[in-house]
């Protein structure tokens, strides 16, 4: 699977190469300390939850939420939009500095998630979450895989294995369902300062200069300079 995804994502051997630094999933699991500008804490992302119905009903993603909301960074409040097969389908950007989240059947794709998050400086400027239903919809499968990409677009990188965090994303982790007390700890160090002015939101016009593909990671350059950070979740075994 994970070859079929580095296949899909593999570059013209003309391009050129642009070190893109990238911080192991060790005692620091942030990555490279990427992270929403803000003015005061918590901070509220006010999320786009475009995810179906069937997805909604189990409560997973208030709840999922609500973990995150744990750490005294964040006080983010979902807003229902559109959830047409459409829109889970297409799971655009949102408007503004925020995230959407989606789930769709995408197929077998080789990730089971998938956060896409435009970086502008050191800023994260928008970003996205996508559950792909073919690889499973049981509430433990979407409790994880929901878990630790939102935890992917507030700046987390992926835990080691046995840690007990939803951010672990070997086929070891499947049954951990929630932040464990490391995840907070570095989002109290990720957002240790404050800004006095938010970043504006970046263009996503995805035209690549540049893709470093890395494990479960590619990071893009894009045409107007924006960082496009790509962190996906492999399926379970099976």
């Amino acid at each position: 699977m994970r070859l079929a995804w580095r296949a899909a994502v593999a570059i013209a051997a003309s391009a050129i190469v642009i070190p893109v630094f990238v911080t192991p999933a060790t005692a620091s699991h942030s990555w490279n300390g990427y992270h929403w500008s803000t003015g005061s804490y918590p901070i509220n992302l006010d999320p786009t939850n475009s995810l179906s119905d069937g997805f909604r009903d189990t409560g997973i993603s208030t709840d999922v939420n609500a973990d995150w909301n744990r750490s005294s960074r964040f006080a983010n409040t979902q807003r229902f939009g559109a959830n047409d097969a459409t829109t889970r389908s297409d799971c655009p950007y949102p408007a503004g500095r925020s995230y959407r989240m989606c789930d769709y059947n995408w197929g077998a794709t080789g990730w089971a998630g998938l956060a896409q998050i435009h970086i502008n400086g050191n800023h994260i400027t928008d970003g996205r979450v996508r559950v792909n239903n073919y690889y499973g919809t049981s509430n433990s499968y979407r409790r994880h895989v929901l878990c630790q990409e939102v935890g992917h677009v507030l700046g987390l990188d992926h835990q080691a294995s046995g840690n007990n965090s939803c951010m672990d994303d070997s086929s070891a982790g499947w049954d951990e369902l929630h932040p464990n007390a490391h995840d907070y700890e570095m989002l109290e160090r990720i957002y240790d300062h404050r800004h006095t002015s938010l970043a504006a939101t970046a263009g996503t016009g995805e035209r690549t200069l540049h893709r470093e593909v890395c494990s479960n990671r590619t990071v893009t350059r894009l045409a107007d300079g924006t960082l496009l950070v790509e962190l996906f979740l492999p399926p379970p075994a099976q």
